[in-house]
């Protein structure tokens, strides 16, 4: 194609997408940067921002010695060597970099803000003031000092290829826009019930608690987009999915650990203060996919007000809750284990063995700080019930190589056609390594998928 109408076309502005318009039009590439809705952002915009990286200035001037190195291994251990090594290689090598490259284009990350994301040894989640939003509003200004075309309420229906099948473009509508290279950074799929029971069942086994947090644009329409051109789909029933109440729709990164969680076989199964993403593997694996939390009406008199992290657990609204039938409350034991299905015997065995460990300070099974051990002896007694259905995130998409390249089904690279970010799968494994693991996917491989399809359109 001798003159495009732009360089490199980029379909999707959240953080990778927007990530990737920026780093494109740094190089030089005549941009255009597409979106479905009313403005840029995505679900990057809605989200805590957290950054997951290691050696880091910020975590040298806290006294913590890190490497990408060690990332790696921790990365690689914890998702049991099921993900792609070189894109979880290129994410660990990259990540200090991309942070300061954030930190240069205004993004807040303080020393305070860092702090132990996931299970490692060591701290790695970098959250910055003002969150999400301020992502999304260091890139835009920074897109801002670029000649770069930003098409909102644009909706990309089909990806247009040449007679050798170089993607070379897209449709909108009746509209035909050319381009040297295409980005496909459209976002994931969680606001789509039928993608999200083909592509991750064990988000939507969970019926109609089932819920998405982040942005309602997240379609999945680069799926159907680099399947068009013969784009593999990687990571079937991968994401993040948290374990809800269902007392609202509100986003709950980690349950209150000072409740004890019982099966429905009325048993204790963990430590309430592990990793959520954790604690919801082992839900999923469980009869019913559900757990409970159970606590007394002492412990429900001193949640004197509600937090970020749990904003229903407040001793009055529990009180109201429990009126309305979604908390289940009894007078009992035996008859909150009838209420909830729960087998009584087992759990009254359980709440017996929790209570000597409280009085002694010591939990000789699953080690929780004594400081969370509550005893459950004052009836009122309360049992909340867990399912996995808050959707985080979804993490089966396009199959891409360390370039940010678009593979097909025998791996061969599908010219023209770039991805990264939600859209692409390989990255981030069945159990989400720790917080900030997303951002850090999305702007790191945004900015390499920028990068490369700047260069291959040059060519």
């Amino acid at each position: 194609m001798d003159h495009p109408d732009y360089d490199v076309a980029v379909i999707g502005a959240g953080g990778a997408g927007m990530s990737a318009a920026l780093t494109a039009a740094s190089d030089g590439a005549r941009v255009v940067l597409v979106e479905a809705g009313d403005q840029v952002g995505g679900s990057t915009v809605l989200s805590g921002g957290v950054f997951y990286a290691a050696g880091t200035h910020i975590q040298r001037q806290m006294g913590f010695t890190d490497s990408a190195e060690a990332m790696y291994r921790y990365y690689m251990a914890v998702n049991r060597h099921d993900v792609v090594p070189d894109l979880v290689r290129k994410l660990c090598e990259e990540s200090a970099d991309t942070l300061n490259w954030l930190i240069a284009l205004g993004v807040d990350y303080r020393p305070e803000g860092l702090y132990y994301s996931g299970a490692e040894e060591i701290p790695r989640g970098h959250k910055p003031v003002g969150l999400g939003a301020s992502i999304v509003a260091a890139l835009d200004a920074a897109l801002g000092k670029h000649p770069v075309d930003v098409a909102l309420r644009t909706r990309v229906t089909a990806l247009i290829t040449d007679s050798s099948g170089q993607v070379c473009g897209f449709r909108s509508g009746s509209e035909t826009i050319s381009a040297g290279a295409v980005v496909l950074t459209t976002g994931g799929f969680g606001s789509n019930p039928e993608k999200l029971q083909r592509y991750f069942p064990d988000a939507a086994s969970a019926g109609d608690w089932t819920w998405y947090i982040g942005s309602k644009g997240s379609q999945g329409e680069g799926l159907d987009l680099g399947q068009s051109v013969g784009a593999d789909i990687v990571g079937f029933n991968r994401g993040l999915v948290l374990l809800t109440d269902n007392f609202a729709h509100d986003v709950q990164a980690q349950l209150p650990a000072w409740l004890l969680f019982a099966t429905q076989g009325g048993h204790r199964f963990v430590n309430e203060s592990t990793n959520m993403a954790i604690v919801v593997e082992m839900v999923l694996g469980m009869p019913g996919r559900q757990c409970f939390g159970i606590f007394d009406e002492d412990s429900r008199l001193a949640c004197h007000c509600a937090t970020e992290r749990n904003p229903s657990y407040q001793c009055e609204l529990l009180a109201s809750l429990a009126d309305s039938g979604k908390l289940i409350r009894a007078m009992s034991l035996e008859s909150l284990a009838e209420q909830a299905g729960i087998d009584a015997d087992a759990l009254l065995e359980t709440v017996k063995t929790y209570n000597n460990a409280a009085e002694a300070g010591h939990d000789e099974r699953f080690f929780k700080d004594a400081a969370l051990l509550k005893t459950i002896r004052r009836p009122p007694f309360y049992a909340v019930r867990y399912k996995p259905a808050s959707v985080a995130l979804t993490a089966t998409g396009l199959s891409i190589d360390a370039h940010a390249r678009v593979l097909d089904e025998a791996g061969r690279q599908i010219p023209g056609l770039y991805a990264a970010g939600e859209t692409t799968g390989g990255v981030l494994g069945k159990i989400y390594t720790a917080s900030g693991n997303s951002i850090a996917n999305a702007i790191i491989f945004g900015r390499t998928a920028g990068r490369n399809a700047a260069l291959f359109a040059k060519k």
